[in-house]
């Protein structure tokens, strides 16, 4: 009877590990400024265009008027066409499914394995502390599979490193094959690839452990045949070089993509878990060196990642999660370890571990209460599928048969690609244009009144698509400067966008009819 309560109550405290975590995952997305529309875009041409189509999605900045000659890497072609296959069966909300599913099964690996070394119940403990972190990446995106294949990796690798699913490890050049098409995150599968190899490798040559040369030479074919893997992909060479090349031209900055240091610095730390990811990377290290001085137990190859992911998590946020689940597993291991030294040496629970139990639960009742904040303060947009409203702005301008040439923000880009048979002014690729597009058109037009006159003559705009939550300093300008330009009507806005008609004879009928009068904005 026992047994069966106990198994009862593991089962139970998976299940909250997995409701906690979906809830965190699960979020509506805003088309307006999401990646997802294009991705989506991406898949169909591929799909359903012709020859020159295809290798123009694959090159080119194929979205683009203003630089579509330019050169680009499509790294993520496969994602596109996953995407557009589960969007054509079951839409936004199947998406946002695929999303969780990903998501849940990066964290059964890891839970796996850290259960099977610390137990359910701490192992739980940890994931529902670390919860922000793991889930603090909620836009529908082709990364989700990025952190998939790392567990898959670093699952196959670390159970063939302690002598289970020995063949399997063989799998490896098969997902890199996938990984390497779907997103540019395939570096974390050599990153995982040559830590193990690292290890093994110091164990063999190093501490002249005879088994340990077997695994390493095991471990170096894999990585050869992964990295011949990684060659097929459609710009061979420089698809498997451009994670090293992709910020050479980079000319715009992207806030996932910035330091915890330069976000703080410009006050931008509410609502990012700076705190929880400071907290979380002094305890891993600390559990590190811990574990090494008391149980001489130390995993090289889960430091080598861990540290990598926590630096690279640090200089960029957008990494946060790749870092909290290694911090994941290597704090219930090392933790594991240190529980298990302490049993040898018939320690049961002495001062320090009393201590330790209620300081544990304080964590988790703060965690749960953060979390319930947090679940709270994002009501309306948990769900599957679109937040309401995102389409408006794109119906309304395909119903009135509105044409471009469009001026468009950063932001919106992605948005017009999929709703608007337009091609846009700039999106949300920053390697799609060059630094100097960036500097010396894009950001100059918005702020200097002479140099929006001289490309407005250039470019002949007819229409601005603009998102009125981009709250860059150009931006605002722009906006504020285009509500009270006589040439140019505002006709539409919501709570995502606004549109702007040129005022010509062609478009005199549709002004008069939707002109938005403005004291509206609050001008006389």
């Amino acid at each position: 009877m026992k047994i069966k309560i106990l198994k009862l109550v593991k089962v139970l405290s998976v299940v909250l590990v997995l409701i906690w975590f979906i809830f965190f995952l699960n979020k509506k997305t805003d088309l307006t400024t999401a990646d997802l529309g294009r991705h989506i875009k991406n898949g169909q041409v591929l799909v359903h265009g012709n020859w020159s189509e295809r290798w123009a999605v694959l090159n080119t900045n194929y979205y683009s008027y203003t630089m579509p000659e330019q050169p680009f890497v499509n790294h993520h072609w496969l994602s596109g066409i996953l995407f557009y296959a589960i969007y054509s069966f079951s839409g936004f909300a199947g998406l946002s499914v695929l999303y969780l599913l990903f998501g849940v099964l990066t964290l059964a690996l890891f839970f796996k394995l850290a259960a099977e070394k610390a137990g359910v119940f701490f192992t739980s403990f940890v994931s529902i502390v670390l919860t922000p972190l793991l889930a603090s990446r909620t836009e529908v995106r082709p990364e989700i599979l990025t952190y998939f294949f790392t567990a898959a990796f670093f699952y196959l690798l670390y159970r063939f490193n302690t002598g289970k699913q020995k063949k399997a490890v063989w799998f490896l050049p098969t997902l890199m094959l996938l990984w390497v098409n779907l997103h540019i995150g395939f570096v974390f599968g050599f990153l995982v690839l040559g830590a193990f190899f690292v290890e093994s490798f110091l164990k063999a040559f190093v501490l002249k452990r005879h088994e340990a040369r077997r695994k390493t030479q095991t471990i170096f074919w894999v990585g050869v045949v992964s990295l011949l893997a990684s060659l097929l992909n459609p710009h061979f060479i420089k698809g498997v070089l451009y994670p090293l090349n992709i910020f050479k031209n980079y000319g715009y900055l992207i806030v996932e993509n910035q330091s915890i240091k330069f976000l703080e610095n410009l006050n931008m730390a509410a609502g990012q878990n700076f705190f929880l990811f400071k907290a979380v990377a002094v305890a891993t290290c600390a559990s590190f060196i811990l574990a090494y001085i008391f149980s001489k137990k130390f995993s090289l190859a889960l430091f080598l990642v861990t540290l990598v992911s926590g630096v690279l998590a640090y200089k960029g946020i957008r990494h946060f999660p790749s870092f909290a689940f290694f911090a994941f597993f290597s704090l219930c291991l090392n933790l594991a370890e240190l529980q298990k030294s302490a049993k040898r040496n018939g320690i049961i629970l002495g001062p320090k571990e009393a201590v330790a139990i209620p300081v544990m639960l304080f964590v988790l009742v703060l965690s749960l209460n953060a979390g319930f904040n947090g679940i709270r303060a994002k009501q309306s947009v948990l769900g599957l599928g679109l937040l309401p409203g995102t389409q408006a702005s794109a119906e309304f301008f395909k119903k009135e048969g509105l044409s471009g040439p469009i001026f468009n923000d950063y932001d919106i880009g992605g948005y017009l690609a999929y709703n608007l048979p337009e091609k846009v002014f700039v999106d949300n690729r920053p390697e799609a244009y060059t630094v100097d597009f960036f500097e010396n058109v894009y950001k100059p037009m918005q702020q200097v009144p002479e140099k929006w006159t001289q490309f407005l003559n250039e470019f002949q705009f007819n229409t601005i698509f603009f998102s009125h939550r981009d709250y860059t300093p150009w931006a605002q300008t722009f906006l504020i400067s285009r509500v009270v330009d006589e040439a140019w009507a505002p006709i539409y806005v919501d709570g995502y966008n606004i549109i702007f008609l040129r005022r010509t004879d062609a478009n005199k009928s549709i002004i008069e009819k939707y002109e938005i009068p403005k004291s509206n904005f609050g001008i006389r």
